[in-house]
């Protein structure tokens, strides 16, 4: 693992914005990936629950 001040250095200025670029779309994509999976878990949970208090 390189630290950043070498990883800084080591890259020019377009490197280094596209690396923060795809940083910051993974921790986007991943936390929309991430909330839907969450409401997925509770509506599956909601219907279980439903159909469990029906019974």
């Amino acid at each position: 693992m390189h630290t950043l001040k070498h990883i800084l250095t080591g890259m020019d200025g377009f490197q280094l914005a596209l690396t923060v670029a795809e940083l910051v779309a993974t921790i986007v994509i991943a936390s929309i990936v991430i909330k839907r999976m969450v409401l997925n878990i509770r509506y599956f949970i909601g219907l279980g629950a439903k159909r469990l208090f029906k019974k």
